[in-house]
């Protein structure tokens, strides 16, 4: 059986130590065989330690029990403590337990005792029993054991600890341990281990962390919660650092953890004086550049009465010119640049070696293409915003998952589009225990949806049901169709036309008790801000931009929709990205260092993953009257105003 790696190093010293202690506090060489001895230290020296246990067992069976001056003797259990310990050398959790149950442990003394309670904590160590391996430890009086004991037994409680994902207590011991390390290189591993455990933890954690614990700790947890609030302001940082190392001199923070912080917030804490936008203005993209590029702008001009606002270059940027343009960026001084839009120009930008300064893409690469990049990438230089269907298909599943919706039906379109929404909500919500009873796609060139519907909800089966029971009773019986019961609620991934289309059908077949969640892509705005009544009662997660203006002005949204051909809600929700894309700016220092952090947008609740990509919770509305109201506290009795558009123009490049 193999032996936990700190075990394989540390015991021999520790036995060796041991075995000299026991042989000095027992009786003289002329009563004991010192032959037998020698040979049982030969046989453990040479990596014999089944035999040198057996040896040393023979010896306990011939001690004494008491010694010259008939005083009791401790060298039999002396012996039997060693024997166990080569058992734990040779990998024999079960002869070195049988060992254990030998030993009178109430004739121990306080050392001995303690050689007890860690051959114990050994023997669960072995067997993968970390518990057990906590509580035999925890019999042990640390500050009784020598500094190489000590450095033992807190390396087998970090072990424990972490194995149980009992970070705090981990994190404890470390900080106990790290005047025992050696090396610096040990130092600074452990340090930077306590520092990355901390900057896990969540506010929530954060706030019920107990602060009556060793004051190195309680510094560590101090200086985590100073660079979640300040990091991304340098001076700020460096008068709070100040101020902690008032109380807390000489802190093992000072090296590795706390120079590399400065460092990091020299980076994060960077002033933007120059912003450059790069957006399309030609060719298939271009509506949605201009969308984006008016909300970044409505944003700016927002803030005219900023005494740092930073000035903004637009420049015409898509997959054909994004290499040249963002160099020339580079070039010309800017110290942020924001965009592409196109997922393939954000490609091409990241084929690059480095990305010299930092960028805000607007655009979502998906895992696997970010594996491409992954061995360059700065996640403290490049960050990704976008509007991602799959991830509003799979808050849907969230959602339903949080109601308390364990079975769903699934209605998609049959396109790529649908495929994608089908698969990311199918992920999600199969992933936190969801069942998907049935899906059915409908075709997106036709108009009529209620094919797919009736396959949905089996109404044919209760069509057949009806026929077979009439022809048994062999009369006509009162017979309402009936859509199936063995769901909870209906996903529905749908355009305006579509969604307008499917309610009113599901409604037709007696469906209305059946809750219906869906995207932002259902809600379109219907023509002259009439009430859209077809949408009664559907359940949609979009962002709160759209739903406030739409509850408290509804004409606001609709002036704005006349800017852009076919009346397309898309392009402002491409708007409310843009006005986001400018107010998210000062907020990435802070919301990567925070885990957990949160920046209310108008697209959302916005935060950081570990891909640096910028995600949302979504508001939640349901369709009442034909207009969305919102389900959310947070957002009830809300306003959302657009800033003045009376300012300097940016310059255009």
């Amino acid at each position: 059986m193999l032996l936990h790696p700190t075990l394989k190093r540390t015991l021999p010293a520790t036995l060796a130590l041991l075995i000299t202690a026991g042989c000095a506090t027992g009786p003289s060489q002329e009563e004991i065989a010192a032959a037998q001895i020698e040979t049982a230290n030969q046989l453990i020296a040479s990596g014999d330690y089944t035999a040198g246990a057996e040896e040393f067992l023979k010896l306990a069976d011939a001690a004494p029990a008491l010694l010259k001056d008939e005083t009791p003797s401790n060298l039999k259990q002396v012996y039997q403590l060693t024997a166990a310990e080569a058992y734990i050398q040779a990998g024999d959790s079960l002869n070195a337990r049988k060992t254990l149950a030998l030993i009178d442990v109430d004739v121990l003394d306080q050392s001995l005792s303690n050689r007890y309670h860690l051959i114990t904590a050994h023997i669960a160590e072995i067997d993968q029993q970390p518990e057990q391996v906590i509580q035999a430890l925890s019999q042990i009086d640390l500050a009784a054991a020598s500094p190489m004991s000590k450095k033992q037994i807190l390396a087998m409680q970090i072990s424990a600890f972490e194995t149980l994902e009992s970070s705090l207590e981990a994190i404890q011991a470390r900080t106990l341990i790290d005047p025992l390390l050696e090396s610096e290189l040990e130092q600074d591993t452990n340090r930077r281990t306590i520092w990355t455990t901390i900057d896990q933890f969540d506010s929530e954690q954060f706030a019920q962390t107990e602060r009556n614990i060793h004051p190195q700790l309680t510094g560590w947890l101090e200086l985590n919660l100073i660079a979640r609030e300040s990091i991304f302001d340098t001076s700020l940082f460096a008068d709070k650092v100040a101020e902690w190392r008032l109380h807390y001199p000489d802190h093992a923070a000072e090296s590795p953890v706390l120079r590399e912080l400065f460092t990091k917030s020299e980076v994060l804490g960077k002033k933007i004086s120059t912003i450059a936008l790069l957006l399309p203005n030609t060719g298939r993209f271009a509506q949605a550049g201009a969308a984006v590029r008016d909300g970044f702008l409505s944003a700016w001009y927002g803030e005219n009465d900023q005494l740092e606002q930073p000035m903004v270059h637009v420049y015409q940027a898509d997959a054909s010119n994004i290499l040249e343009v963002y160099q020339r960026a580079v070039d010309e001084g800017v110290d942020l640049v924001v965009g592409p839009l196109e997922k393939e120009a954000v490609k091409m930008l990241l084929s690059l070696s480095e990305l010299p300064v930092k960028t805000l893409a607007l655009n979502h690469l998906s895992t696997e293409e970010l594996a491409e990049f992954s061995h360059h990438i700065d996640a403290n230089h490049f960050y990704q915003f976008g509007l991602s269907p799959e991830q509003e298909a799979a808050q849907v599943a969230e959602k339903a998952w949080a109601e308390g919706f364990r079975q769903a039906l699934a209605i998609t379109p049959e396109d790529a589009w649908g495929d994608r929404l089908f698969t990311a909500f199918q992920e999600k919500y199969e992933a936190l225990g969801g069942v998907i009873v049935d899906q059915q796609k409908f075709s997106t060139t036709e108009v009529d949806f209620s094919a797919a519907v009736i396959k949905l909800l089996d109404i044919d089966d209760s069509k057949e049901r009806y026929n077979e029971l009439t022809n048994e009773l062999n009369r006509r019986i009162k017979f309402e169709p009936r859509p199936r019961k063995d769901m909870d609620f209906i996903f529905m991934a749908a355009r305006p036309t579509q969604a307008r289309q499917i309610r009113p059908q599901l409604l037709f077949h007696r469906a209305s008790g059946i809750p219906v969640l869906t995207t932002s892509h259902a809600f379109g705005l219907p023509p002259h801000g009439e009430p859209d009544l077809d949408l009664e009662g559907v359940i949609i997660g979009d962002m709160p931009w759209m739903i406030k203006n739409q509850i408290i002005d509804p004409a606001t949204p609709l002036a704005m929709q006349q800017n852009w051909p076919d009346n397309n809600a898309a392009f402002l929700r491409l708007f409310a990205l843009g006005i986001d894309a400018y107010k998210v700016i000062p907020q990435l220092g802070r919301l990567r260092m925070q885990i957990g952090g949160k920046f209310e947008g108008e697209t959302g609740n916005l935060y950081l993953n570990e891909h640096a990509q910028i995600q949302r919770d979504l508001a939640w509305a349901k369709f009442l009257r034909g207009k969305p109201e919102f389900l959310d506290s947070q957002y009830q009795n809300t306003q959302t105003a657009l800033p003045d558009s009376e300012s300097e123009e940016p310059t255009n490049k």
